[in-house]
C-alpha cells in the first residue's frame, strides 16, 4: 500500500524503476524485523492537502493519485509474539 498512489508516471519523472524501488523498499522495511518472527508495527500518516509553496508538491504530486502526502511509518513489534498462530 505504501506505493499505492505512485503512478508509472511518477517513476518515469523520477528516472526510477517501478521494480527496483518496489524491492527495495520490502528490502528496507523487512530489514525493521529485528526478532525475525515477520511481523512488523506499521502506521501511516497522511493528508489530503499539499502546500502549494513546496519544492515536492510542484515536483512530485501531479503525478501521484490522489495528489495526497503520504507517509508510511514502520518499526518492530515490540513484544515480539503473534496472537495469530
Amino acid at each position: 500500500m505504501s506505493v499505492a498512489q505512485i503512478t508509472d508516471a511518477w517513476y518515469v519523472q523520477q528516472g526510477l524503476d517501478k521494480g527496483v524501488f518496489i524491492a527495495d523498499r520490502l528490502a528496507g522495511v523487512s530489514a525493521l524485523d529485528k526478532n525475525g518472527d515477520g511481523l512488523l508495527c506499521i502506521g501511516q500518516n497522511w493528508g489530503a492537502n499539499l502546500n502549494p509553496n513546496s519544492h515536492w508538491a510542484l515536483i512530485w504530486a501531479d503525478t501521484l493519485s490522489p495528489p495526497a502526502t503520504e507517509r508510511w511509518l514502520a518499526a518492530d513489534n515490540h513484544n515480539g509474539t503473534s496472537n495469530n498462530r
